[in-house]
């Protein structure tokens, strides 16, 4: 099928409200046998356009199928139609079915969670019910994310989010921004990347900024920025903390971190070290294990072995042990005592 390209911009806009979000077509669709099925309708919402009368229920589908965001029943969208031998449609044979596709949602209440205003197309009023009619969303309060000069940012509906931003031009003026950030507060200009998922969210439309010690999940991906209030469980004692380190870093932290492969190995490769904290750490894929052996207390213990042999002694009923071999003086097994320590693979000190 050919395009007509010369009427491209002979597009028709309108507000229309979301009266249907059918399961069918939006969220599930059903095939039909043989090869039938509605997959041509998937994603699909009703409106009713602003002004049409007699055009109470209208299908729209999304313009940009590559990045979705459905609008809820109430809620207002910028429709847009395209002229009929513009586009064909997949279920006629020619150009003379119309058809309409949304844009984003209209911020009517300035609101992350939801903007809808059932009723506004008869109406025109923003002060009516917002009660949503929806199968399992529901309504919760939930803040917006300060924005910073140049930043882009990604919000979802529950308080998750990705932000692209960077500290280039920090405005003099402390009282620009209502929010700072809580984790950042090095001066050095570069870019980062936030990813964050659960927040404590303000009452009304405060806004909030990424926490890394208190977000639910989060993960940061730094280049110059230095981490100052970000903590650890337990002090570094052989990298740079990272509230003092001011290169790129990537961070994540939650309640509980997994990672698994599904084929192959995974790989830990540092340039100066790997650093492990834990009270307690685990190797191997056995149920059952055993504890590992402390180096100085194994060397201490040989120590004081090697030296009875060399020495001799009287026990209490009076027998006698006499010195043995001259080879446990030698120099090789001095070296030998010292091999048993590895200063590259370093575990805590025993407690007695």
């Amino acid at each position: 099928m050919k395009l007509n390209l010369e009427n491209l911009n002979d597009l028709t806009f309108c507000i229309a409200e979301v009266i249907e979000v059918t399961p069918f077509d939006t969220y599930n669709y059903i095939v039909t046998p043989p090869q039938n099925n509605n997959t041509s309708n998937l994603f699909t919402i009703y409106v009713k356009i602003d002004g049409h009368v007699h055009k109470p229920r209208v299908p729209a589908k999304p313009a940009n199928t590559s990045i979705k965001k459905i609008p809820l029943v109430g809620e207002l969208v910028l429709i847009f139609k395209t002229n009929s031998n513009v586009i064909p449609s997949a279920n006629s044979n020619g150009y003379n079915q119309e058809q309409w596709y949304y844009l984003s949602t209209i911020d009517v209440n300035s609101s992350i969670n939801h903007n809808s205003v059932p009723g506004w197309v008869e109406n025109k009023s923003v002060s009516g019910s917002s009660d949503i009619k929806g199968k399992s969303f529901k309504e919760q309060s939930v803040s917006p994310l300060q924005p910073f000069e140049g930043d882009v940012l990604i919000e979802g509906r529950s308080g998750n989010s990705i932000r692209f931003g960077s500290t280039l031009g920090k405005p003099d003026d402390p009282n620009y921004y209502i929010k700072q950030s809580t984790t950042f507060t090095g001066t050095a200009d570069g870019p980062y990347t936030i990813i964050s998922n659960g927040r404590a969210n303000k009452q009304g439309k405060e806004f909030v900024v990424e926490d890394i010690n208190k977000d639910a999940a989060s993960l940061w991906l730094t280049s110059t920025q230095r981490l100052d209030k970000f903590k650890l469980n337990y002090k570094p004692t052989l990298a740079a903390s990272s509230n003092t380190y001011n290169k790129s870093q990537l961070i994540g932290s939650a309640d509980r971190i997994v990672l698994t492969t599904k084929l192959d190995d995974i790989i830990l490769d540092s340039k100066k070290g790997i650093e492990i904290h834990a009270p307690i750490i685990k190797f191997g894929s056995s149920d059952k294990k055993e504890g590992m052996l402390h180096s100085t207390a194994v060397v201490k213990l040989l120590q004081q072995i090697i030296q009875v042999i060399q020495t001799g002694f009287v026990d209490a009923s009076g027998a006698i042990s006499m010195p043995l071999s001259p080879m446990l003086q030698s120099n090789s097994t001095k070296n030998l005592l010292k091999q048993l320590t590895n200063n590259k693979i370093l575990f805590d000190v025993y407690k007695k």
